[in-house]
């Protein structure tokens, strides 16, 4: 398992989709299960932002919408889940300054998956 420092990179954010229907469960996996399935920890000084799920199904742009710096990347990272296949859901996760790389997922059916990595442009 390598260390989130290995895969920091500035100007980009990585998405993470799934069907939560609670923050709770949303934040059980997160603190129990994420690091397994993804094959990296998680650095508490630069952890990701996550959803507060409702259990309402919610558009793509809908969800991303209000987490920090959206207006800079929403239009890219929209175009790019819709492109994966994902029109809606309930649950999202979020980490700035960073590019995963899918060859380092451990569990192809964890709950939440990882769908892109998004250029983060400043909107001027």
């Amino acid at each position: 398992m390598i260390d989130q420092r290995e895969i920091t990179e500035g100007r980009v954010i990585a998405i993470w989709l799934g069907d939560f229907n609670t923050f709770d469960l949303l934040d059980d996996y997160m603190m129990n299960s994420f690091e397994r399935d993804y094959g990296f920890t998680i650095n508490d000084r630069a952890g990701p932002e996550i959803s507060e799920p409702d259990g309402k199904e919610m558009q793509i742009r809908e969800l991303l919408t209000g987490f920090s710096f959206w207006e800079d990347w929403i239009d890219d990272a929209v175009q790019l889940c819709e492109a994966a296949g994902w029109k809606s859901t309930r649950s999202a996760v979020i980490f700035h300054h960073l590019r995963y790389s899918q060859n380092l997922c451990t569990n192809p059916n964890a709950a939440l998956k990882f769908v892109t990595n998004v250029p983060w442009n400043t909107k001027e």
